[in-house]
This record gives C-alpha cells, sequence and structure tokens, in this order.
C-alpha cells in the first residue's frame, strides 16, 4: 500500500521534475553560451560604471573599464515569476518584466580595455588606425521607448476619456528606466566603415561622459603628434 501510493505520487512529480529540469537547462545554456551570462557575472558589480587609465612599458595608455551591474529588480521580479509561474497570468507577468529588465544593455554589459598608441586604437582583436576614425558616440544599448504617455482628456460619446497606462506598463517602464541608465555604450566610427563599432558597454552617464571625452582627448593629442 505504501509503495503504491509513493509509486503514485512520483508519478504526479515527474511532469514537474521534468519542467524544472528543463527551465535550469534553458538557464545553463544562457548564462554559459550566450551573453546572458554577462548578467550574472556583473551581479557583484556596483551600480555605477567605472574606469581606471594607466600606461603600458611601450607608452600607450590603457583604458580599463568596469560595467555596472543591472538592476536588481530584474532578479527579484524573474525569481517571483518563476515561484508564482505555476499560477496562470500572476506568474508570467513579474517572469516577462524580470526577464526584460535583466536583458537591457546586457550584449555589452562586460569589463573592457581600450588602448590608444602613438597610431591606433585597440580593444580586444580590432584595432583601428587613428587618421581613420571619425567619431566617438554615447549611445544607450536598448531601442525600448521608457517615456510615458503625455496625458490628455477629450470628449467622445457624451463622456469625458482620459488616456492613462496600465499600472502593469507603468512599473515595467519605470524598472525599464533604472536599467537603461545603467547601459550606455561608447561606440567608434570609422572612415572604412558604415556601422560603429562598440568600445565599452554597461555604463553609467558620466561614466560613459568622462570616458568618451578622454579617449578623444588622448586620439586628438597622439594624432596632432604623428601628424595623422
Amino acid at each position: 500500500m505504501d509503495a503504491g501510493i509513493f509509486a503514485m505520487g512520483a508519478f504526479a512529480l515527474f511532469p514537474l521534475a521534468v519542467l524544472l529540469f528543463g527551465i535550469g537547462a534553458v538557464i545553463w545554456f544562457a548564462v554559459k553560451r550566450t551573453w546572458w551570462g554577462n548578467v550574472f557575472a556583473t551581479r557583484g558589480n556596483p551600480d555605477t560604471a567605472s574606469f581606471t587609465r594607466s600606461l603600458a612599458t611601450d607608452g600607450a595608455a590603457v583604458y580599463q573599464t568596469t560595467p555596472a551591474r543591472t538592476s536588481k529588480v530584474g532578479f527579484v521580479l524573474a525569481i517571483i515569476g518563476l515561484l508564482l509561474m505555476f499560477i496562470p497570468i500572476i506568474g508570467i507577468i513579474p517572469l516577462l518584466i524580470g526577464v526584460v529588465v535583466l536583458s537591457i544593455g546586457s550584449r555589452h554589459r562586460a569589463p573592457a580595455t581600450i588602448t590608444v598608441s602613438e597610431t591606433s586604437l585597440g580593444t580586444g582583436a580590432n584595432r583601428w588606425n587613428l587618421a581613420d576614425i571619425t567619431a566617438l558616440n554615447i549611445r544607450t544599448d536598448s531601442d525600448l521607448n521608457t517615456s510615458d504617455p503625455t496625458p490628455y482628456a477629450r470628449w467622445e460619446n457624451g463622456q469625458w476619456t482620459i488616456n492613462s497606462q496600465s499600472t502593469t506598463v507603468m512599473f515595467s517602464k519605470a524598472f525599464n528606466r533604472r536599467a537603461v541608465e545603467r547601459s550606455y555604450v561608447i561606440s567608434l566610427k570609422t572612415r572604412q566603415e558604415s556601422g560603429e563599432t562598440v568600445l565599452a558597454g554597461g555604463l553609467t552617464p558620466a561614466t560613459a561622459e568622462a570616458l568618451c571625452n578622454d579617449l578623444l582627448e588622448e586620439i586628438s593629442r597622439r594624432g596632432a603628434a604623428t601628424g595623422a
């Protein structure tokens, strides 16, 4: 009798075990094989990005960036969503909001090393001649619209209609704005390329501006010295 009850209980829990295993496998793959690993790799970072500047033995200027962590709200919402995932609608809403918050800017949320020598600028395996660089730009690493709609009222069908957004959308945009503020990137444009290449990401506004200005000054100084 006891063995039968145990077997029935194990059979009933089998779908749950399969589901949890599937979720775990998906999370493992995302963390280990995609840029989602940046979300967890930087979770212990401060909420403000930073950078350092040093000189290499050959005289090149070396900039090293520390990206800001993503908003902790994303982790909290994702965990709540997973815990409530067996309740229709209620669980999926915080899970989706949390995933979106965590994803904002995380593609480039990784430490970067940028080297400026007398003739070139490089990061990773990429290197560009200083004379070919036409611009360094600061951008947000997200195309999400985080602005609240402009409120208005209009007379319609014999009554006043006031535009509004749902509480879920309102909170989602507020959380997304916090994530966007930690997701600025500095990108480089050259004469030979129509697109831009990201040099560093996961930056906060003040850090991005300071780093961009410092890089521009370094490029200008070294380019002028070599006649580039």
